[in-house]
């Protein structure tokens, strides 16, 4: 597939120098619709970029410090409340998950539970998300690791991280796809205890000797080792992954953060104003009323008003 080479060759480019304007031409590839804002390392991160300094303790800066560099991908304005991230990490393989781990719980505190993380990792890349239940327990989802060498049945996956098919006119609802798509199978469809106990080809089994009130004869029969079944498929995808299996069993709890873009500032505005004009029809209508019951009229209530804004006025109107 003319895809899966595209695919390849983006990859190839990941262990470079450039990596983070490369990570931009295989995420734009996989029709993400961003832009590289910037890149640099951690301490322009905390010092510059972040605009949240106060917000950062000493152990999260400690924990981007394994962060080569850090850089921002800036999503196209319908989408600007998903925050993308990308990151650079080098070091023991073995260790790469529990770091991107952390790094993204630093993320996510920063920027809220919306936050996309895609890494580059010594030429190999992976993409980071967060599931919330109900109960807003948050769970770290981390895909499977991408690269030049893999084969291409396990690069087909990367095609369902299109970010095409993610359309949505709701946030959560776009998001939940992402992470259904990044999910590694066994996150995805995890099995109950009775399929790993009966549902594999592979169930330990023993003889076991029944008396039977008919017969004096013993009887053996065959019966499945449930536990120890269970302890040995459960194994399984463990020993298959190896050090690379990873799930995250920690449920943190998060709340919602609530904040206010400039859109949702402009909202705001707009229906104080309406409120305002709505307060103003009513004492015009008042006015109107009472027109030829009373000869009084303040001149100074009109002077007063101005130079007020719509929330000034407001309170203005309400006490008087």
């Amino acid at each position: 597939m003319a895809v899966i080479e595209d695919i390849k060759n983006e990859l190839y480019n990941l262990d470079s120098s450039q990596w983070s304007v490369d990570l931009a031409n295989f995420l734009e590839l996989l029709s993400f619709p961003v832009h590289l804002e910037y890149t640099c390392n951690r301490d322009e991160f905390l010092y510059e970029y972040s605009g949240k300094l106060s917000a950062i303790s000493e152990k999260d800066k400690n924990v981007l410090s394994d962060c080569n560099e850090i850089a921002e991908y800036r999503m196209e304005r319908k989408f600007k409340k998903i925050h993308m991230f990308g990151v650079s990490l080098s070091g023991n393989s073995k260790l790469r998950n529990e770091k991107i781990y952390d790094v993204y719980k630093v993320l996510v505190k920063l920027y809220g539970r919306f936050t996309m993380l895609a890494v580059v990792f010594n030429g190999e890349m992976s993409f980071v998300g967060l599931n919330v239940n109900q109960k807003k327990h948050a769970e770290v989802i981390i895909s499977e690791w991408f690269g030049f060498y893999d084969d291409d049945e396990k690069l087909e996956k990367l095609l369902e991280i299109d970010f095409s098919l993610f359309n949505s006119r709701y946030l959560e609802r776009l998001y939940n796809k992402y992470i259904w798509a990044i999910s590694r199978e066994y996150i995805r469809h995890s099995e109950s205890r009775m399929y790993l106990i009966y549902g594999l080809e592979n169930p330990i089994t023993y003889e076991v000797y029944v008396e039977t009130p008919n017969s004096d004869e013993p009887v053996f029969t065959t019966r499945v080792d449930r536990e120890e079944t269970l302890a040995m498929n459960s194994r399984y995808l463990q020993d298959l992954y190896e050090w690379d299996y990873f799930i995250d069993d920690r449920n943190i709890e998060i709340e919602e953060e609530i904040t206010i873009d400039e859109d949702d500032a402009e909202f705001e505005w707009t229906m104080l104003e309406m409120e305002l004009a709505a307060e103003v029809d009513d004492e015009e209508e008042d006015d109107e009323e009472n027109y030829f019951e009373t000869d009084e009229y303040d001149d100074d209530y009109d002077e007063e008003l101005i130079g007020l804004n719509p929330e000034e006025m407001l309170d203005y109107i309400h006490n008087k």
